[in-house]
């Protein structure tokens, strides 16, 4: 409570709202970056698929073999963090 006693209100509602107005450029950025990620995400495979559809299975085994590199990383990560 001190501290809105000392600050009178317009720097209070200053502050909050360059706060909201930095949130929501990051979250715009955030989204668009989300996005275009997902779609190379699904179109770049897909796309090579299509081309050429003997890389199919090299496809499909390298995405098994990233699973199964993330499912080990991912416990070993979360424990390091604790450190």
């Amino acid at each position: 409570m001190k501290f809105y006693d000392q600050n009178p209100p317009g720097r209070i509602i200053t502050r909050i709202s360059k706060d909201v107005e930095t949130i929501d450029d990051y979250l715009s950025w955030l989204l668009n970056r989300l996005l275009w990620d997902f779609a190379d995400i699904l179109v770049l495979p897909l796309a090579l698929i299509i081309q050429f559809p003997s890389i199919a299975f090299v496809i499909i085994i390298a995405g098994f073999l990233i699973y199964l590199v993330q499912k080990r990383f991912r416990p070993a990560n979360r424990e390091l963090k604790r450190l």
